[in-house]
């Protein structure tokens, strides 16, 4: 040994060098969250490379330090960790693993299952042993079984898994005992449902393969810094939280294994990715990728307030994310991936699911057989827990579908799978109606359209109203005594039969919907959230099945939406700010929810002939179209209606070609068209001349490409989101009714009698006598108080060929005591006197008119009244122009007061709603309409024409019905022929008819229709009555008088109808059953430009409109937007005129005096409220609406606290205080009014009250 050699290490010093070896491996382990310590393999090599071998192995030729260090780092270390060895003995030990090792961990045992106690090397070497030839290294001296059991436990540290991802088979059995994944951290407060638990953990990154998260380090110096995995660990409960019948964890977790391997081909940007999945010590666990994000639920949480933000960089984040879901649905959808086997092609049979669901359940493990061998997926369990949120640099991130256990695929479509669905456990809240009316059959993909539609909805209450509206959205679950079974979105009874469900369409969902479009500033114009749920309400929340959207037309639509979105700004967003506006405030729901009208004619499974009741719990302005077959039936083989045979329409091939019916749940829903060519083919054919006809009116700028027509309502639309453009009609009603597809057509009469004409007439006459004969409702109501006296004079029409006829003096004649006698009314417009004969009966003539009127001089408006009165049999006629004295010496004031019994006792009325005055008549020639002949041969032909039924447009649009007068002439009708440009209309108590024969109904519209107003607002629920309340006066306050000063005069008879009805007092706009509420009208602020105008009414009117009422101001008005049952109304800060006097307590200050009940437009009674009147702070006025626009000058101002909000112990807001805001100028006199508002508690002083009358 020279002078400068290091000294040999005596075998001492090799065995302390081994135990600090043994030291540095222990500290390196790492811990697994699962249990045990590892060391991945790459630090392994790195502890080892940092070793100084040579000390540890001084005689050890190069070579063996070589192999140690580069194929048997993990089996050497382990070694040391097991055994205390000398200098000799590791020489040995090493030597043996170059001998019998062929790469590293080929001579671990994990399963203890090949030691042998032989430690003779010839018999090793003999192939004796039976155990693999790397184990021969444990024949040697060096292994007793001792050492041997502590290298079996050690090992599974030092030989972890490496996790290829995405290759869920890579573990086809279940790991060895004592196996460590190689986790580096794992969240402990994991996500718990029913059957499993998820959690965040980290992968170490040298321990998989395939990630694109991890950045694989190397042996380099320094080492790359290393990037673990994040991923989410699911792992499946042994036994759920619920006992449920067919649960098995092992057929779960295969079948959830099974899904995922399949999906994972699809390599969808919106659907998670699997990473691995093993089971281990008897639990069964799969690897996903982790959402940082959340679920969407969790989105929606964390960011409650987000609609307080809401911008258009948002809307169109949320539209993009939701298109993606929508694509990775229909992808999944429309999968076809063919393999070996084929349960239904072989003859398998899969068992029933139960019909017992639980709320919740996973599939059993007789029910999957069909999993490996379909072509169409469905997801089965679809809600905003199974879309998560993985951030980027957006404010949203991406969405992604998860929890694909559910997931269903089947070869066939379902029409024509008889074998019932084996997915039995979802979540019941998003589930479509049919997992309850079809629990015997099978389900189709569209399943999965109906939670989405759900899904939607809630994306867009969260959207506009945050997540604290959105709770207020699913607190309004109805008791569950209401309906067997129900959710948010859907609610079953039984059938006939007490066996079949009928499931519809949930009221509270249809309601929030309607609330949205109807007043949100968001949604009440042409908007994507509007497009976005009219979509959710008229294609997606669908009951029958075969009416709902397929996932192809809902990601074609949400397409456009979306594609609009982005180069439309207003269409995208309007601007308005989110901070004032209320959440929809569902009425009552203590009583049953009743299904609201709806755009699609079918909305019921089950039991068709199911009656809705005609109470109002919401409110609808969306129209139900459905045949009227009773009518058509009649008619049908009367000559007068029967269509000459034209020839069909000569017709392009395209044409020829398209599927106008729809068909079953396969066939889309879209017509297409191909634009660019319709030019050059109209000379040729008559349905591309009406198409280009029909696009050029409703969309003048349409792109010259192919359209599509979608199938909407019995007709067609452009978009698919509105009103159709076109109809569609059959005529032969024994042909349309014995086609299946039949519920695509409504049964009708595309061309229209002449006015006039003989058949024209028949009709109305059909109307009156069907009403007449089986329409109960329509009956006079002998129940209630109705006035029944006989107008003071009627016209006498005499008969059909008379030239003349004359009024009639009912008291003289004694008609008065006849309450049988039949009359109609006509209501009609006078038009400016400049243009029309204003021909009245006054003081001068009333004496010749009772011997004769010639017709001749009569204004053509009455002229047409007297024919159809004669025409339909009915001898008396009444109008106003003629029945009451007009001008000086007259009777107006007094017969005004009667308009409730003239009109509610009269056998119809007829409105000349066409007609612009009393010079221009109704019976009118009508406009062509266009037509087209579709025929094809052996099916019964159709009729394709301009959009035809429009009662909204024709009639309460149309400008007899902004008269003021009218909305009371309507409301107190039994039944009402309205004689429109377009076409005659009938409203009676059963919706209205068109000539057409398509009937139509709403519930907005019933309000008014009632044949026995208010008879469906008595029998709605409580708050089902405010709102008909304030839908009455805001429409009315919207109308148009030649004289303002009859605003209060022309509702007073609907006024003392409800009066009556409620068993109520109070006038001017305010009933005691909902005083507060009433007193809390204000301007409508949408329009920008009214603002509320005292009416100078004369001094010599016989009765004074109080300041508190709208009634004494031009102008539209709104009421407060007062969640129901959370305000605590102030009965002793306000009385009304009609409370009888204080009888002590509290409320004794108020001194007021008893009143007798009065109505509006009577004379002698108390009309001024009695109120206690506080100051607050001038910076109130951000809170308040003033009725003249602005806070008035030179007034003494103060407030009345109507009524308070209610809160929790837990709310941590400030109370809210509804309040009155009076003035007036100098120190005496009366308060008036002056505007309204809800103004914080701190803002009012609530000393130095002061008790003052409001006049």
């Amino acid at each position: 040994m020279g002078p400068n050699q290091p000294a040999k290490p005596s075998p001492g010093d090799i065995r302390i060098h081994a135990r600090r070896t043994k030291g540095r491996l222990c500290e390196s382990l790492i811990q697994s969250p699962l249990g045990g310590k590892f060391l991945p393999q790459r630090e392994i090599i790195r502890v080892v490379a940092r070793l100084n071998l040579e000390q540890l192995l001084p005689e050890a030729p190069k070579d063996l330090i070589d192999f140690i260090q580069t194929r048997a780092s993990q089996v050497f270390s382990l070694s040391i960790r097991t055994l205390d060895l000398r200098g000799d003995d590791l020489e040995e030990l090493a030597r043996s693993f170059q001998l019998y090792i062929t790469k590293d961990g080929s001579c671990s045992d994990p399963e203890g299952k090949f030691f042998c106690n032989s430690t003779d090397p010839a018999k090793a070497n003999s192939g004796c042993c039976k155990h693999p030839p790397a184990l021969n290294v444990f024949h040697t001296d060096l292994w007793g079984s001792t050492n041997f059991e502590k290298f079996l436990e050690n090992q599974h540290s030092f030989f972890v898994p490496i996790l290829e991802i995405g290759n869920l088979h890579q573990f086809n059995t279940e790991l060895p005992n004592g196996t460590i994944m190689p986790f580096i951290w794992r969240d402990d407060k994991p996500r718990s449902g029913h059957f499993s638990t998820v959690s965040e953990v980290l992968l170490h990154a040298e321990c998989q393969k395939n990630s694109d998260q991890a950045q694989i380090c190397s042996c380099s110096k320094p080492p790359i810094q290393v990037k673990h995995v994040h991923a989410a660990l699911k792992e499946f409960r042994k036994h759920p939280d619920e006992v449920t019948e067919g649960y098995d964890v092992n057929a779960t977790f295969n079948l959830e294994v099974t899904t995922l391997g399949k999906l994972e081909g699809l390599n969808h940007d919106h659907l998670i990715r699997p990473m691995s999945a093993f089971k281990l010590d008897g639990n069964h666990y799969i690897l996903l990728e982790w959402a940082n994000g959340g679920t969407l639920r969790d989105f929606w949480i964390h960011n409650r307030d987000a609609h307080l933000q809401l911008n258009g960089k948002r809307i169109i984040e949320a539209l993009t994310q939701l298109r993606g879901i929508i694509k990775a649905l229909s992808t999944l959808h429309e999968t076809k991936r063919h393999t070996k086997t084929d349960p239904l092609r072989n003859g398998i049979d899969i068992p029933s699911a139960t019909t017992n669901m639980p709320a919740i359940n996973l599939p059993s493990q007789n029910g999957y057989g069909d999993i490996s061998d379909a072509t169409h997926w469905r997801h089965g369990d679809l809600k905003p827990e199974n879309l998560l949120v993985f951030k980027n640099s957006s404010w949203l991130g991406v969405l992604k579908i998860a929890d694909l256990g559910l997931a269903k695929q089947h070869e066939f479509d379902t029409i024509f799978r008889p074998d019932p669905t084996s997915t039995k456990f979802t979540t019941w809240h998003y589930e479509a109606p049919e997992a309850e009316t079809n629990t015997t059959g099978p389900r189709t993909r569209r399943y999965d359209v109906w939670s989405m539609g759900c899904i939607m909805l809630e994306f867009v209450i969260w959207l506009l109203h945050g997540y604290s509206g959105l709770q207020e959205f699913y607190d309004l679950k109805p008791p569950n005594h209401s309906y067997p079974r129900h959710t948010l979105y859907f609610m079953t009874q039984p059938g006939n039969d007490n066996n079949d469900s009928i499931a519809t369409v949930n009221s509270i969902a249809t309601y929030w919907i309607n609330h949205m479009l109807d007043n949100d500033p968001e949604c009440k114009q042409r908007t994507a959230l509007r497009d976005l749920l009219l979509l959710v309400r008229d294609r997606l929340l669908v009951v029958d099945v075969s009416r709902r959207a397929p996932a192809s037309e809902m990601l074609e639509r949400m397409e456009k939406i979306a594609d609009t979105a982005k180069t439309n700004k207003n269409y995208l967003f309007t601007g308005a700010s989110r901070s004032k506006i209320e959440v929809p405030s569902f009425p009552n729901m203590n009583a049953p929810q009743q299904e609201a009208p709806h755009h699609q004619s079918h909305l019921q499974v089950g039991n068709p002939q199911a009656r809705r009741s005609p109470q109002v719990s919401m409110l609808n302005t969306t129209w139900e179209l459905i045949t009227d077959d009773t009518v058509s039936t009649r008619l049908m083989n009367e000559a007068a209606f029967r269509i000459s045979p034209d020839n069909s329409a000569s017709l392009c091939t395209d044409c020829c070609a398209l599927n106008l019916k729809g068909s079953d749940s396969i066939s889309s829903n879209i017509v297409r068209v191909n634009f660019s060519s319709l030019d050059k083919k109209t000379e040729v054919c008559a349905l591309c001349t009406l198409f280009l006809h029909i696009c050029n009116i409703s969309n003048p700028s349409i792109a010259t490409h192919s359209i599509q027509l979608w199938r909407v309502n019995g007709g067609l639309s452009l978009d698919g989101l509105g009103e159709p453009v076109l109809s569609i009609y059959g005529i032969d009603f024994a042909k349309a009714r014995s086609d299946p597809r039949a519920g695509y057509i409504r049964v009708g009469l595309p061309k229209l009698a002449a006015t006039a004409s003989k058949a024209h007439f028949s009709l109305l006459r059909q109307w009156l006598d069907d009403c007449d004969k089986h329409h109960k409702r329509c009956l006079p109501d002998e129940t209630r108080p109705q006035p029944v006296e006989t107008p003071t004079r009627l016209i006498d029409v005499g008969e059909n060929d008379s030239p003349n006829v004359h009024l009639v003096d009912t008291h003289e004649n004694h008609l008065n005591q006849t309450p049988s006698t039949k009359y109609i009314a006509l209501s009609h417009p006078w038009g400016n006197k400049d243009s029309h004969d204003h021909y009245c009966t006054t003081q001068l003539n009333l004496s010749s008119h009772k011997n004769m009127i010639r017709i001749d001089i009569l204004p053509n408006t009455i002229q047409d009244a007297i024919r159809v009165a004669r025409e339909l049999s009915i001898q008396y006629l009444w109008v106003d122009s003629l029945c009451i004295v007009q001008g000086e010496g007259g009777d107006f004031d007094r017969e005004a007061k009667y308009m409730e019994a003239i009109f509610s006792s009269a056998y119809c009325v007829i409105a000349a709603t066409c007609a612009s005055g009393m010079s221009d008549g109704f019976l009118k020639d009508r406009p062509d309409r266009k037509i087209v002949k579709f025929e094809r041969a052996g099916e019964a032909p159709l009729y394709i024409c301009e959009l035809f039924d429009d009662f909204q447009g024709d009639v309460l649009e149309g400008s007899l019905n902004r008269r003021g007068w009218v909305l009371q002439e309507r409301a107190l009708a039994r039944r009402t022929i309205y004689f429109a440009e377009s076409q005659t209309y009938w409203e009676c108590g059963e919706g209205v008819c068109c000539e057409t024969w398509t009937r139509m109904k709403n519930n907005q519209a019933e309000f008014l229709g009632d044949a026995n107003f208010p008879k469906v607002a008595t029998e709605s629920p409580k708050g089902g009555q405010i709102r008909l309340y304030e839908l009455l006066y805001k429409q009315y306050s919207r109308l148009q008088f030649t004289n303002i000063c009859d605003r209060p005069l022309a509702i007073a008879g609907i006024e003392q109808r409800l009066i009556r009805a409620f068993n109520s007092q109070g006038g001017y706009g305010v009933f005691t059953r909902y005083f507060h509420r009433g007193l809390l009208w204000q301007r409508d602020t949408t329009l920008t430009s009214e603002t509320m105008r005292p009416i100078p009414f004369p001094a010599s009117q016989p009765y004074q409109v109080p300041s508190w009422s709208w009634m004494a101001y031009e102008g539209a008005i709104d009421f407060m937007e007062l969640p129901f049952r959370k305000v605590d109304w102030e009965e002793d800060e306000v009385r009304s005129p009609w409370d009888p006097p204080s009888l002590g307590g509290s409320s004794s200050y108020l001194n007021l005096t008893g009143n007798t009940m009065w109505h509006t437009a009577e004379t002698g009674g108390e009309t001024r409220l009695t109120v206690i009147a506080r100051d607050f702070f001038p910076t109130a006025d951000i809170h308040i609406i003033y009725d003249g626009g602005r806070r008035p000058k030179d007034h003494i101002i103060k407030c009345v606290t109507v009524g308070r909000s209610k809160l929790d112990m837990k709310d941590n807001v400030e109370q809210t205080y509804y309040v009155l805001i009076i003035g007036r100028r100098g120190t005496r006199g009366d308060y008036k009014r002056i505007g309204v508002g809800p103004l914080p508690k701190s803002m009012i002083y609530f000393k130095d009250a002061k008790k003052v009358q409001v006049s």
